[in-house]
């Protein structure tokens, strides 16, 4: 899944980190119906 190889790579920079976290979890919530 994606959303755990972004969270899984903070490697990139905390801003960056952070943007994709903020991301990834609007986009886990806009579908929280479905849970991969």
């Amino acid at each position: 899944m994606t959303s755990t190889a972004a969270l899984a790579r903070p490697a990139a920079g905390p801003a960056s980190w952070v943007s994709i976290s903020s991301s990834q979890y609007s986009r886990v919530h806009s579908h929280a119906a479905r849970t991969d």
